[in-house]
C-alpha cells in the first residue's frame, strides 16, 4: 500500500535527517499501530528500528568527520534509514486504513505528499513563541518554542553568555525536532540568552526574540 505521507527525505541533511527518524521514534513508541499488538514480526518496523538505524547513521558520521574516506559509508546508513522508516510509516498506514481511521498518519513529523508538491517553496517564518524556564536541577533549563513540525523543518538553537547584541558570541548547541528542548548542566548563578529559527529545505527562517535567563 503506497502511503500519502512523505518518506522520502533528500533534502534534510544527514544530520537533521538522524534528528528526524528520532523524532518519529519518540511518536512512534506511543502509536496506536504499536499498542494495539504485541509480538510483532521483525519485519515490521518500528520505533526500535528507527532509533538502531538512526545510532548506526550517527555512528557513520561521526566516523567521517575523522577520516573523510569513510563518507560513503553515511550514504549506505542513511539508505538503510529509509527503508527502515518507509517500512514504518507502510505498516502504520496499513493500520490506520484498517482502523478506517486517517487522523492515526497525522502528528507523526512526516509531511503529506500533496501538501509537499502544492506548497510555495519558500522560507520558514520567525517562530512567534519562547520561553527560557529553570527545571528542578541545578543548570538545567528547559526552552520551549512554538511547534513547526511537518511545516518548517528542524529548530537551530543558539545561546549566548557574554553580550546578546554581539553575533560573534552566539554559539548553536544542536538542532531540534521538538519544539520543548531541555539543555542540562550549564553554569548556575549565571545569565543567559537564548534565540532559536526554524530550518526547512529552502533554508533558515528569520531568527526569534531574544530571551534571557539567569540559571539557577
Amino acid at each position: 500500500m503506497d502511503s500519502p505521507l512523505e518518506t522520502n527525505l533528500r533534502w534534510l541533511s544527514d544530520g537533521d535527517f538522524v534528528l528526524k527518524l528520532r523524532y518519529v521514534a519518540g511518536v512512534f513508541d506511543s502509536h496506536p499501530a504499536y499498542q494495539i499488538h504485541t509480538g510483532l514480526p521483525a519485519w515490521i518496523h518500528g520505533a526500535q528500528q528507527l532509533r538502531e538505524h538512526a545510532d548506526l547513521m550517527n555512528e557513520a558520521i561521526e566516523a567521517a568527520n575523522r577520516d573523510k574516506s569513510k563518507e560513503v559509508e553515511i550514504a549506505l546508513a542513511r539508505e538503510k534509514c529509509a527503508r527502515s522508516l518507509n517500512f514504518a510509516v507502510q505498516y502504520v498506514t496499513m493500520f490506520a486504513d484498517h482502523q478506517n481511521d486517517p487522523t492515526l498518519l497525522q502528528n507523526l513529523g512526516l509531511e503529506f505528499k500533496h501538501k509537499i508538491y502544492a506548497k510555495e517553496k519558500k522560507l520558514p517564518e520567525m517562530p512567534t513563541k519562547l520561553v527560557a524556564k529553570n527545571e528542578e536541577g541545578p543548570g538545567d533549563v528547559i526552552v520551549i518554542t512554538n511547534n513547526g513540525f511537518g511545516q518548517k523543518g528542524s529548530i537551530d538553537l543558539q545561546i549566548n553568555e557574554k553580550d546578546p547584541t554581539d553575533e560573534s558570541s552566539w554559539r548553536t548547541l544542536d538542532h531540534y525536532f521538538n519544539c520543548r528542548i531541555e539543555i542540562k548542566a550549564l553554569e548556575p548563578i549565571k545569565k543567559y540568552y537564548f534565540r532559536v529559527r526554524f530550518r526547512n529545505s529552502v533554508g533558515y527562517g528569520p531568527w526569534s526574540k531574544v530571551v534571557g535567563l539567569v540559571v539557577n
